[in-house]
């Protein structure tokens, strides 16, 4: 009876080590999870302090994706005037003031449609 009680007991140990041990192999894999996301976290409010700030300048292709047309169709506009950009000598691209850009927009125009914008 006694030898069946060490017996018993020396499971219990094993299982008691084998559960300690599966245990800390848990939080290890938590504390890992955890510096992940503490890592993205700081990755997403980079992106959300660059997101927030609104820039300068436009290019012409972030003009056309906010007014959902082609970049030569931005490029027209500009030429006719309705869209106030610069371009210093010896530069390729233009330039569009952001600010002076959302006080002039008042309308968005396509070739299938029209609508006002507020």
């Amino acid at each position: 009876m006694q030898a069946n009680y060490q017996l018993k007991e020396e499971t219990l140990k094993d299982s008691m080590r084998g559960l300690a041990r599966s245990i800390n192999h848990i939080v290890e894999n938590l504390k890992d999870v955890n510096e992940k996301i503490d890592r993205l976290e700081a990755s997403q409010n980079i992106i959300v302090d660059k997101l927030s700030k609104k820039p300068e300048y436009l290019s012409v292709g972030e003009v056309a994706l906010i007014e959902g047309v082609c970049e030569k169709t931005i490029r027209n506009r500009i030429k006719e005037g309705a869209i106030p950009a610069t371009k210093n000598e010896g530069e390729r691209s233009y330039k569009i003031s952001a600010l002076q850009y959302y006080e002039t927009r008042t309308e968005v125009k396509s070739k299938n449609s029209s609508r006002n914008v507020s």
